[in-house]
């Protein structure tokens, strides 16, 4: 029991005989039982003798790209009735660590074919969106810049129709993906969910839990559906599949991954318990601990004070708090911390580059919600920290996982030994549009600078190289 302690003082100067006591801590890992069986959902995905998916068609059409729509079966393994309110959720385990599936649900997906470049040889490069709380498959092409607001429509401010990530990603060369996962507006009606936010119900912990679990389970398996799909060329005449080809298909080792808000707390799940790695990683509206999440968002600390904890409800609820300490226990193995440390500091499996989008005054999720997460990637400051109060700043708070501030360009930054250098960077953005309250959250889809700079991460991991980020200006434009 003592070997660990006794291996930390042999290269020090400490005084054995000084030492009046000391205690060991013995700890599991909380990721084992949700990574492990991401591997065994991949294998059952793998190993599918037909692809579970109805007949494709032509949906919709922009001048980048064309849109692609169907539906397609997937395993659920939680018991109960959705969105499991107070009761059910939970998930059942065989003896070797497989979740037991209790249902399949139909999912709408889309998958985008760009029109200005003719399809590599390997298939086109594939850029998969995870779309956040209440959200839809659709949004990865038409969730763009602000548009107008309508109150029946979650999340309310609509974004301009063909200019998502599925624009960026055409203009680069890529193809994109969206699915509408568990708990989305498609899969649960949109109250009834209360929008996406009865994923996060604490008086149904093991629910909660099981939430994260089907959420990133379900688009691993996904992701070997689209592995195998392939596109007839008739649906869309206006791209071109190359000399002597009738058909489109998605290159399964050149694949990015982006997630936005609840959807960037999947991505981090996927791409940490997918045995198959990402090549690129795009993170926006980051978020972690548990313990950061629910008592740094104002909606949050409310209902957990008032509710949860039965406190006072100004009262600020400590990180420290019990209840919180209790929450982070019970949820520890689907925290983005906990899973990302497998990703960088100890990678398992090779580690993909990492850009980052960091909202300044995001109303959602604050800053000293997403400096964990950052920090958990041992991911540098590229450019300037806009913050500057304590609560609003990136520095010095992350120089204490070891993250440095850098000047712009940057790219392989981060090195990992075995598998050599990666890009691995943030940048901070204030939010840009007065009627959305200039609301940090909402930079990814606002910024032409966020586009540019993710636009040419795309181009350059296409390119066969490690991506150089410099200072973003115009969406579109040339890249360094």
């Amino acid at each position: 029991m003592y070997a660990p302690l006794r291996a930390f003082l042999a290269p020090t100067d400490i005084d054995r005989a000084r030492i009046m006591g000391a205690t060991v801590w013995s700890t599991g890992d909380p990721v084992a039982q949700f990574q492990g069986a991401a591997r065994q959902v991949a294998a059952q995905a793998e190993a599918l003798t037909r692809l579970p998916i109805s007949e494709l068609e032509n949906f919709d059409d922009y001048p980048e790209y064309c849109v692609i729509r169907g539906t397609v079966n997937l395993p659920g393994y939680q018991k109960g009735v959705a969105p499991y309110a107070l009761f059910g959720g939970e998930v059942e385990w065989t003896a070797g660590g497989a979740p037991v599936q209790q249902y399949t649900r139909q999912a709408e997906f889309v998958l985008t074919i760009p029109k200005q470049v003719t399809m590599p040889d390997t298939g086109f490069p594939l850029l998969s969106y995870v779309h956040g709380a209440g959200g839809r498959a659709h949004q990865v092409y038409d969730r763009g810049e602000f548009d107008h607001f309508d109150i029946t429509r979650y999340p309310y401010y609509i974004g301009k129709a063909g200019e998502g990530p599925s624009q960026i990603a055409a203009e680069r060369g890529w193809a994109s993906s969206g699915l509408a996962g568990h708990a989305s507006r498609d899969h649960i009606p949109q109250w009834g969910a209360l929008n996406g936010v009865m994923v996060y119900n604490i008086f149904n912990p093991r629910g909660l839990a099981g939430n994260y679990m089907t959420m990133a389970w379900e688009r691993i398996y996904f992701r070997r559906i689209v592995d195998r799909i392939e596109v007839d060329r008739s649906l869309c005449p206006d791209a071109d599949p190359g000399p002597g080809r009738d058909r489109f298909r998605f290159d399964p080792q050149l694949q990015v991954n982006l997630g936005q808000s609840q959807g960037n707390w999947i991505s981090s799940l996927m791409v940490a318990a997918d045995p198959r790695p990402y090549q690129g990683v795009i993170f926006s509206a980051a978020a972690g601990t548990w313990i950061r999440l629910f008592n740094n968002n104002p909606g949050f600390e409310l209902s957990m004070n008032s509710v949860a904890v039965n406190r006072v409800p100004i009262l600020d609820l400590d990180d420290a708090h019990p209840f919180m300490m209790l929450v982070e226990w019970m949820l520890a193995g689907v925290d983005t911390i906990t899973n990302l440390q497998n990703l960088t500091v100890n990678p398992a499996k090779p580690p993909p580059h990492i850009i980052g989008f960091s909202g300044y005054n995001d109303y959602m999720l604050s800053e000293p919600v997403q400096r964990p997460f950052f920090m958990a990637l041992q991911t540098d400051l590229l450019g300037e920290d806009i913050g500057r109060t304590a609560r609003r700043s990136f520095l010095p708070h992350i120089t204490l996982g070891g993250a440095r501030q850098l000047a712009y360009p940057a790219s392989e930054n981060a090195g990992f030994d075995g598998y050599g250098a990666r890009t691995n960077v943030v940048m901070r953005y204030r939010g840009n549009n007065p009627v959305l309250l200039y609301n940090g959250h909402e930079v990814l889809f606002q910024s032409d600078a966020v586009k540019h700079q993710y636009g040419c991460f795309l181009e350059h991991l296409s390119q066969g190289v490690s991506p150089l980020v410099g200072m973003g200006w115009e969406q579109g434009g040339p890249c360094l």
